[in-house]
């Protein structure tokens, strides 16, 4: 299963990019592809020598239970490509410098016959924003409709999937798909990755290849033991046990107990 997501479907309309001159070079193809940004700019050198970067491939067999994970608590009047604690910090530029200081939300989008109704709310604005710095409002949108009705997930620390690729990202990807037609599909490949003075390529190849896991640990709180499945777990199985009744332990029961913890 392929950790992919439908934020960079959202970024389209809500990510402004910096306006310095290095956010005008990096595309997602050629020599200005993800393979190329480490080398374009030396603030960008994550992208190349990171060991936990983003997107990564999650292969069900080596999730980690974890009970201890909490459901997902979500804004439902804002959404944005990442999210930030603003206790913490002031801003996302901010954030995106510090330790775990980004949260972002993947979705997996399949096509089906009947779309997602507050995913149409977006699409259906894309003739409005089909370049690089278009916007436009809208109205009535409710981030818990557009996802999935899951409270299941997958998390693991990795990186933005743009330059400069900071590795200061908790990942979540929800365990259920959301869906979009094929015509909707369409519509958002032919979004531009430029302004309308310099288009460069269409957003139909818009995301990054997979990175390395490099040993990173991906928990769930999907409970594969429920399921009779070998799934390892942060559960600690604990029990008491009988010793064998001997001499020694005549005068001394409580010796008789062996309190054991795996």
């Amino acid at each position: 299963m392929r950790a992919t997501t439908c934020c960079v479907l959202l970024a389209t309309l809500i990510y402004n990019a910096g306006c310095d001159n290095w956010q005008e070079w990096w595309t997602y193809d050629g020599i200005s592809g993800p393979g190329y940004w480490g080398l374009m700019n030396p603030q960008w050198n994550m992208c190349s020598k990171g060991r936990r970067q983003s997107p990564i491939n999650v292969e069900p067999d080596k999730l980690l239970f974890d009970p201890f994970l909490r459901q997902i608590h979500l804004d439902k009047h804002k959404i944005q490509l990442y999210g930030f604690n603003k206790d913490l910090y002031h801003n996302m530029s901010e954030a995106q410098h510090k330790t775990q200081g980004i949260v972002g939300i993947s979705l997996m989008v399949q096509i089906g016959d009947t779309p997602n109704p507050e995913l149409r709310l977006i699409t259906s604005s894309f003739d409005k924003v089909k370049f690089k710095g278009a916007s436009t409002p809208i109205k009535h949108l409710s981030i818990r409709s557009l996802l999935p009705d899951t409270e299941q997930f997958m998390t693991y620390e990795g990186s933005t999937t743009h330059p400069g690729c900071w590795e200061t990202t908790v990942w979540i990807i929800l365990n259920k798909p959301i869906y979009i037609t094929k015509h909707e599909l369409y519509a958002l490949r032919k979004l531009m990755q430029g302004s309308q003075e310099a288009p460069k390529a269409p957003l139909g190849n818009n995301a990054r290849p997979l990175q390395p896991l490099h040993h990173r640990t991906v928990r769930t709180n999907i409970n594969f033991h429920q399921q009779n499945n070998n799934c390892p777990t942060m559960y600690k199985e604990m029990h008491y046990k009988a010793n064998k009744w001997t001499p020694d332990t005549k005068d001394h029961p409580f010796h008789s107990l062996q309190y054991s913890l795996h």
